[in-house]
């Protein structure tokens, strides 16, 4: 049964993730319930968010999607990470242009970058880092998760972080050459646009941007980056937060072993039970 909510619900999406617009031509399957949660509250927002922005950067973005107006990541922090657009469009860019200014209540429910977005808002709302200095006239409170990754160490040459991160980089460049790959998946994060446009040669060097920045979803998901951040959260009224982080520095084994040899296991124990089930149908049967 519909309960509408007087104030709309925003759903924020994790990290690859996507809101309304789904890859594939959007053909994907759909990242939120959308048809449910129309049926359970229709008062509800999604928005788009970089897929591998930092959480300052989509703070910003899901800011401004709500209030309407301009992107704004701050003038200070675009100057530190060298981002080409200090300022994009709402409308034009993330398509929504909305002009949300009464939301009150923010529930972020999702994987591991969207309750340290969440966190963001709230560091940018005591810090008055230039990027969105008054937000705390428009939000009261959010439910989130602010989950630490189990990544260790920033990605060293040819690590996995280093492989995906290479992948990213590579997809980016080639949509700022043919805008029409962006219906496969679309990064949503043009103000990378001057990185991705040197050479092929240094786009892959750790030593050059997009691939040495730490404005990114590889650093904001570190265990030692959520610690620090924690440590800066102070009291809110009505902030219900729940944070899980590893203290562990190097949580990842390379080559990921342990990982593999999990994953390997479960898949095992599912087949074993699938055949399981299966022997006792034929009993039932006979």
């Amino acid at each position: 049964m519909a309960a509408t909510t007087y104030f709309p619900a925003v759903f924020i999406h994790g990290t690859l993730g996507w809101g309304r617009r789904t890859p594939f031509f959007n053909l994907a399957p759909n990242y939120w319930p959308l048809k449910q949660l129309d049926d359970v509250n229709p008062n509800h927002i999604v928005v788009e968010v970089g897929i591998a922005s930092s959480d300052h950067d989509r703070a910003c973005e899901t800011f401004y999607q709500l209030i309407g107006g301009r992107v704004d990541y701050g003038e200070a922090h675009a100057a530190e990470k060298a981002l080409e657009l200090y300022q994009l469009l709402c409308v034009d860019f993330f398509g929504i242009g909305s002009n949300y200014k009464w939301v009150k209540s923010i529930v972020s429910i999702s994987g591991t970058l969207s309750g340290t977005t969440m966190g963001m808002y709230h560091h940018a709302i005591h810090d008055d880092d230039g990027c969105i200095s008054y937000m705390h006239r428009h939000v009261v409170r959010w439910l989130g998760s602010m989950f630490g990754s189990t990544l260790g160490n920033p990605s060293p040459y040819g690590s996995i972080s280093y492989l995906i991160a290479c992948g990213f980089a590579t997809l980016h460049k080639l949509q700022q050459h043919v805008p029409w790959l962006s219906n496969l998946y679309d990064l949503r994060m043009p103000q990378w646009a001057h990185a991705s446009s040197s050479s092929w040669r240094t786009l892959y060097d750790p030593a050059h941007k997009p691939l040495n920045t730490d404005d990114n979803v590889f650093t904001c998901l570190l265990p030692q980056h959520r610690l620090a951040k924690n440590e800066r959260l102070v009291h809110m009224d009505k902030i219900h937060l729940f944070s899980i982080v590893s203290q562990t520095t190097n949580v990842l084994t390379y080559p990921p072993v342990v990982e593999f040899a999990t994953i390997a296991a479960i898949c095992t124990m599912w087949k074993l039970q699938k055949v399981h089930e299966s022997l006792n149908f034929i009993v039932i049967l006979y």
